[in-house]
């Protein structure tokens, strides 16, 4: 059920993504998910369906991760629920993609560590399923030991 669940966001997701006039069909998409599996029946908002989306307002999430030799870019992304108080619901997480598994479960690890500012939709706080990107690329040569983070989508 839970996968199915999952599944169910993913669209929603990338439904929300391609923006433009709500129509019929894009309000849809953009109604919250309610499932037993995800936070005891509570609806869950993707980012089209809430006024204000969730913002981390805690420390930026510092996954214990050391790439593996070789690699000079890893990339992961996970989706997570964050609750009306702001809070990230570990049971709902699950990686998007990975260019190195092990970094999705460090992401993973660290995500109970975040605190957002919870999503609104019309004045009042609502759970939100959000997406978390996290890149890492790595110089060459001796000064390959500082990995820098971007603050865009992942390419690599």
């Amino acid at each position: 059920m839970r996968a199915f669940v999952l599944v169910i966001g993913a669209v929603v997701l990338a439904a929300c993504a391609s923006g433009g006039a709500r129509s019929d069909a894009a309000s849809m998409r953009c109604a919250p998910i309610v499932a037993d599996s995800l936070i005891s029946g509570v609806p869950v908002y993707p980012a089209c369906g809430v006024t204000r989306e969730a913002r981390v307002v805690s420390t930026p999430m510092r996954p214990q991760y050391t790439p593996p030799a070789g690699l000079t870019c890893v990339s992961a992304v996970v989706e997570v629920v964050v609750d009306a108080k702001g809070n990230v619901i570990p049971r709902t997480a699950r990686v998007v993609r990975a260019s190195d598994p092990s970094l999705g479960s460090a992401m993973l690890a660290a995500l109970p560590n975040l605190r957002y500012d919870p999503a609104t939709r019309d004045g009042a706080a609502v759970a939100q399923l959000t997406s978390i990107g996290w890149t890492m690329t790595l110089q060459a040569g001796p000064a390959a030991t500082a990995p820098a983070r971007r603050a865009t989508r992942p390419r690599c």
